[in-house]
């Protein structure tokens, strides 16, 4: 049967590929050399991987597994004591075995992870904190920086050097590991979790056929693959919807199925467009931009892409973006269509006068940065002039429904305005 609710358990045959993924965390556990981040969209198998990993290593080291969802948008205090309590559970000991009380603020979590490490003589314990996105972005930075400190001071305090951290989440990570002032930039390893290949949906497929006891005279999996593009949790919602068919599937069958997905579905796509609200017209300028196959360079660099990444609606295709799968481009297409609150876009030349009017020199460095443009290297001088050569550059890429949303997002008054 197929797992369509919750993780994969680290024993199911459903449990494929992560090869790679498996073998580099071992190597996080085995030298402390860095802060672990798993990232990937919204059921993509982040907490399916990390109870694999830790179901492969709990003969060498003592893991604890702690789901921040438990304590969704829990303040610093909550978040560090609940921490606390559960690595306490997990590990069988109790507040009198560290000689420490519970903690509730960052200086009160490093000192019981130095008692911690004292009464527990173990080569590693592995911290898993996952769905670090329950979180308040206030206290998950919060919590960053005590385990950066952790991390960074262990050649100081050779307790610290037991523990590894390993934080997973989805586009709320950026925010922790990316960026000038993030907490944890420079001192984390990531991994971004891939969609399966198509021998991985084959074999993912054919095992759950297998646990079910029906034999189908040819498998669905490329037909659902078509879809999916390797999708963990579409490529089982859709194999599940073949289990009680009478006859033999065909791949008209399973383009029905997608179909009626596109209209009713409610675990997965919903979500999807509530991450892209209407309003957030910059992300909205980079998809749009992909749907008239004008696709941008795909960076993680680049703000915008990077979060579309982790929100699951595009992928890196020979190093342009490109929408994640089928059935995704379907829905949006369809979603875009009928959408009366998203704007139209506005002639480039009313947008190069607003740039020049309403847009001072360092602000035009920024929408620069924020889209992956180097403003140094825009061949002229003055701000007309840089208005003018950076609409011409996105123009030139498809890039420039990404800097109308953006101008749009920064400016909404000046967009009111009739041409």
């Amino acid at each position: 049967m197929f797992i369509t609710h919750g993780p994969v358990a680290p024993d199911s045959p459903l449990f494929v590929g992560r090869t790679q993924e498996l073998a580099q965390m071992e190597q996080w556990f085995h030298q402390v050399r860095f802060v672990g981040a798993v990232l990937g969209a919204r059921q993509t198998g982040k907490t399916s991987l990390l109870l694999k990993t830790r179901q492969q290593n709990q003969a060498k080291y003592q893991f604890v597994f702690i789901d921040l969802e438990a304590i969704f948008g829990a303040n610093e205090q909550e978040c560090f004591t609940f921490i606390a309590e559960e690595t306490l559970e997990q590990l069988g000991r109790t507040t009198a075995d560290i000689e420490t009380d519970l903690p509730h603020n960052s200086r009160s979590f490093l000192v019981f992870l130095r008692a911690l490490s004292r009464a527990v003589q173990s080569v590693r314990i592995v911290l898993l904190l996952d769905e670090v996105g329950a979180l308040p972005l206030n206290t998950a930075i919060k919590l960053a920086h005590s385990i950066r400190s952790a991390f960074t001071s262990r050649h100081v305090r050779p307790e610290y050097q037991r523990f590894v951290f390993v934080l997973a989440g989805a586009a709320d990570m950026l925010a922790l590991t990316s960026g000038v002032s993030s907490p944890l930039k420079n001192v984390t390893d990531s991994i971004y979790l891939r969609d399966f290949s198509l021998a991985e949906t084959q074999t993912l497929v054919a095992n759950g056929f297998a646990q079910s006891d029906i034999n189908l005279p040819e498998s669905p999996a490329a037909w659902i693959y078509e879809w999916t593009n390797g999708h963990p949790f579409l490529t089982q919602l859709l194999a599940a919807q073949l289990l009680p068919l009478t006859e033999p599937p065909t791949a008209q069958t399973v383009d029905k199925i997608v179909e009626q997905f596109r209209q009713t579905e409610d675990r997965n796509l919903p979500h999807l467009f509530r991450a892209l609200a209407v309003d957030n017209l910059p992300l909205w300028g980079v998809i749009d931009a992909i749907l008239h196959d004008e696709a941008p360079p795909f960076s993680r660099s680049n703000n915008l892409v990077a979060e579309l990444e982790l929100i699951g609606v595009v992928r890196n295709e020979n190093g342009r973006c490109r929408l994640r799968n089928r059935l995704y481009a379907e829905a949006i297409r369809h979603h875009r269509i009928s959408s009366d609150a998203l704007p139209q876009p506005i002639n480039p030349d009313r947008l190069r006068q607003i740039l020049i009017d309403y847009f001072s020199v360092e602000d035009l460095r920024d929408l620069c940065f924020t889209l992956g443009v180097d403003f140094d290297s825009l061949p002229t001088q003055g701000k007309a002039g840089q208005a003018r050569e950076l609409v011409i550059h996105l123009h030139n890429r498809g890039q420039l429904d990404a800097l109308i949303a953006l101008c749009r997002q920064l400016r909404p008054h000046l967009f009111d305005q009739p041409e």
